[in-house]
C-alpha cells in the first residue's frame, strides 16, 4: 500500500507552528525557525507532519524522524524498508510513503508562466505536445510534474538532465530505465504525480487530506 497525504496552507498565522514544532527532532525545529516567512515555515512543518502521519500507517512513531539520514544526493531516507518523498508548491504539500518500493512524488500549482523560458528542459516531441495542446499551460505542468516525480524517484534529483527524462511513452524512462506514472487527483488548481519503479494498482494507493489548521 502507498500512503498519500496532503495538506493546504490556509492562513499566515504562526500559532500552528509553535503548537506542532515539539513533535519534531531539534534539528528540524531549528531549520523551520530559520524561515523568514510563516508560509515557508508551514510548508516545511506540514511536510514533516504529513510524513509522521504516513509513517504511523506502517507502525512507526513520530520519534522515527530522529533517524532520518541523507544520501550523497541529499535525499532523506530512514532504512531499507520504508521509502518516502515530500513535495510542495503554492500552498499545497504532498507526501508519499511506502514499503520496499522506489517512489517519487511531485505537485505543481498551475499558474501563468512563459513556457519559452523552459524549452531546454524538454525533448522536441514533448515541446510539440505542449504547443499543440488545447491547454498548453496544463500540458506543460503535466509533463513538468511527471519529470520532477521521476527524478525524485530515481534518487539523483537534478543531477539527471531533464531531457533524459522521457514521459510521453509508457512506461516513462529516466536514462532508459523504465518507471510508471500515476496521476494524483488532489486539487483542481494543482497537478500531482506519483512515480514508481513497478506498476501499482489504483486500489493500492490511499489518498487522505489532513487539516492542521
Amino acid at each position: 500500500m502507498i500512503e498519500i497525504r496532503y495538506a493546504e496552507i490556509r492562513n499566515e498565522s504562526k500559532t500552528i507552528i509553535s503548537n506542532y514544532l515539539p513533535l519534531l527532532p531539534d534539528v528540524m525545529q531549528h531549520r523551520i525557525r530559520q524561515f523568514k516567512f510563516p508560509k515557508d515555515a508551514k510548508l516545511c512543518l506540514f511536510g514533516k507532519l504529513l510524513l509522521i502521519n504516513g509513517l504511523q500507517s506502517f507502525g512507526y512513531s513520530h520519534r522515527i524522524l530522529e533517524k532520518v539520514q541523507y544520501t550523497s544526493y541529499n535525499r532523506p531516507y530512514l532504512d531499507n524498508d520504508i521509502v518516502f518523498n515530500i513535495s510542495h508548491s503554492g500552498s499545497l504539500v504532498v507526501v508519499a510513503v511506502a514499503e520496499k518500493l522506489d517512489l517519487g512524488v511531485d505537485v505543481e500549482e498551475v499558474k501563468l508562466i512563459d513556457i519559452a523560458d523552459f524549452q531546454d528542459l524538454f525533448t522536441q516531441p514533448e515541446l510539440q505536445s505542449i504547443y499543440t495542446a488545447i491547454r498548453p499551460l496544463h500540458q506543460f505542468f503535466t509533463l513538468w510534474t511527471q519529470k520532477e516525480a521521476l527524478i525524485k524517484a530515481d534518487g539523483r534529483g537534478l543531477s539527471v538532465e531533464l531531457p533524459q527524462v522521457k514521459v510521453l511513452q509508457s512506461p516513462a524512462q529516466v536514462e532508459d530505465r523504465p518507471w510508471h506514472l500515476t496521476p494524483l487527483p488532489i486539487h483542481r488548481h494543482y497537478i500531482a504525480y506519483l512515480a514508481t519503479r513497478k506498476l501499482v494498482a489504483p486500489d493500492q494507493i490511499r489518498i487522505e487530506r489532513i487539516d492542521f489548521e
